[in-house]
């Protein structure tokens, strides 16, 4: 985009570049400096990130039921709890001889997956009854 703009200054077409004052003197505009160049590069970036942000938001909008029901799904899904069994021997986890690890899901985890799930299911009975 700028090598372009900067092949019209240099190629010498200056007939757009010129100005008339109201005493009838003509002025040339220069071309943009550096640090110009460089506001313009950040503002156009931030417009394109910006307008890309608006359009993944008005989906996410728009499938709101998918994108809940997975996010609690996955919550529940990944939020395991984990237990030790020490033999029957109470008295402190580091005199086991074989400690052994298990994994459970509390009652809070279950119903976030529940809840996810069911969202996950509203959504493709509206997707598609549509």
């Amino acid at each position: 985009m700028f090598r372009a703009k900067n092949r019209l200054y240099n190629s010498g077409i200056q007939t757009t570049m010129a100005e008339y004052t109201p005493d009838g003197i003509t002025e040339r505009k220069q071309r943009p400096g550096r640090a110009q160049t460089i506001w313009i590069s950040i503002e156009f970036i931030s417009v394109q990130i910006a307008d890309a942000i608006g359009r993944d938001l008005s989906i996410m909008r728009r499938e709101l039921h998918l994108f809940l029901g997975t996010t609690l799904f996955l919550l529940g899904l990944l939020n395991w709890s984990i237990g030790k069994y020490c033999d029957g021997n109470t008295a402190d986890y580091l005199s086991c001889t074989r400690p052994e690890a298990y994994y459970y899901y509390g009652g809070v985890e279950i119903a976030l997956m529940v809840l996810g799930a069911l969202l996950v299911l509203v959504w493709l009975v509206k997707t598609r009854s549509k």
